[in-house]
């Protein structure tokens, strides 16, 4: 995540996901959660496996036990 998190974008992805949100929450919630993920922006495409479940299982097959 190269891009700073806004409101806009963030009202954008609870709509995708059938949230409406009050007026002036994606703002608050853009400053409370973008310096954290800006914070992992270095690692994206680093870790072993994706960020999302589907790609635990594989990962965890890759390791030997």
């Amino acid at each position: 995540m190269n891009e700073k998190l806004t409101g806009d974008t963030v009202a954008a992805m609870a709509a995708l996901a059938g949230q409406t949100l009050a007026p002036g929450s994606a703002e608050r919630i853009a400053l409370a959660i973008g310096p954290a993920l800006a914070g992992f922006a270095p690692t994206e495409g680093t870790l072993p496996f994706a960020a999302e479940p589907s790609g635990f299982v594989v990962a965890q097959r890759a390791v030997p036990s």
